[in-house]
C-alpha cells in the first residue's frame, strides 16, 4: 500500500537537505507549499490573540510542508530515517514534525526511484 509522508520543517535552511535526503533514498519527487502554523495565524486574525504578535516580530512567519507520495515501504522506511537524521529527530522543540499516512489509490505522479518518469 502507498503511504504520503508529511514533513513540516520550520527553518527554511533545512528545505535543500531535507530534498536531498528524500531523492538520495529513493522519492520520486515532492511538493513543497509554504505554511504557516495556527498559532501564528490566530495572532493575525483574531483580537484575543493580537497580544500574540510581540512574539514573533522580527521572525519568520512560514514554514515548508512537503509531501511526497511512496508506494514502497522499503523507500518510505529510508525516507523516514533519513528526515529523521536530517532534523535530529526532531528533538529540538518547534523544529517541525513529520507524519505518514496510508493512501489506498495513487493515479500519476512519479514512481519511488524512477527518476526518468519525473523529468
Amino acid at each position: 500500500m502507498a503511504s504520503i509522508l508529511f514533513i513540516v520543517i520550520n527553518e527554511r535552511e533545512d528545505l535543500g537537505s531535507i530534498l536531498r535526503a528524500l531523492r538520495e533514498s529513493g522519492a520520486g519527487g515532492a511538493t513543497v507549499i509554504e505554511t504557516t502554523g495556527l498559532g501564528r495565524s490566530m495572532a493575525r486574525s483574531l483580537p484575543l490573540f493580537g497580544g500574540l504578535r510581540h512574539l514573533d516580530e522580527g521572525v519568520r512567519t512560514h514554514n515548508h510542508t512537503l509531501f511526497v507520495v511512496i508506494r514502497s515501504e522499503d523507500v518510505l522506511k529510508r525516507c523516514q530515517e533519513a528526515v529523521l537524521e536530517q532534523m535530529n529527530y526532531f528533538l529540538e522543540e518547534g523544529s517541525g514534525m513529520m507524519i505518514t499516512v496510508p493512501v489506498s489509490g495513487v493515479w500519476g505522479g512519479c514512481d519511488d526511484g524512477a527518476e526518468e518518469s519525473c523529468q
